[in-house]
């Protein structure tokens, strides 16, 4: 019994900590809404 809890307690740290590793980029162009001029060194957050 305590082994399939040993197993199991891994099994979850492993997989979360698999969650966290995930990493990509993105890239693109900000620009203004009015002017659509291009604004350098803008610098973006993304969230979720």
């Amino acid at each position: 019994m305590k082994s399939i809890v040993l197993i199991f307690i891994l099994l979850t740290l492993s997989g979360i900590t698999s969650v966290f590793k995930q990493k990509g980029s993105i890239t693109g162009v900000v620009t203004d809404k009015n002017t659509n001029d291009k604004i350098p060194f803008a610098t973006v957050e993304t969230v979720g």
